[in-house]
């Protein structure tokens, strides 16, 4: 058996948040809003939320369509491609499917990927993972 692959500053920072958060989870959005506040977050939004907070204020508040969030340059359940840079990740598909399909909470998923890393982020650059790209 392989040893477990080392997660970088970013990883943790975001696998914490999804363990701490006291924000409400939610499917098929990255952040579902109602009355301008957030109602439902996607694991993949609180990546965004937690780790590109200006992205997340900046964009916010020009982008909302029919109360979700939608970042510039992302689709309306794809984090942007920044975030994705900064956590190295690659399989964003078995985190929605956790997320939206399965079920599984905030704190279930974080569970699954500190298991298997390597499913979730490439293992060449965790080192350096928190610099932007």
């Amino acid at each position: 058996m392989s040893p477990i692959q080392e997660l970088g500053p970013n990883q943790e920072k975001w696998l914490h948040d999804l363990e701490t958060t006291e924000e409400p989870q939610g499917q098929r959005y990255l952040c579902r809003m109602e009355n301008g506040k957030p109602v439902g977050w996607c694991c993949l939004g609180r990546a965004v939320a937690v780790l590109e907070p200006e992205l997340e204020q900046e964009t916010r508040y020009h982008s909302i369509r029919d109360g979700y969030i939608r970042y510039f340059g992302s689709r309306s359940s794809v984090i942007p491609e920044s975030t994705e840079q900064l956590l190295k990740l690659y399989n964003y598909c078995k985190c929605i499917n956790m997320n939206d399909r399965l079920g599984y909470s905030f704190k279930q998923i974080a569970e699954v990927i500190r298991k298997d890393p390597a499913s979730f982020f490439h293992r060449t650059s965790l080192r350096n993972s928190n610099e932007h790209p």
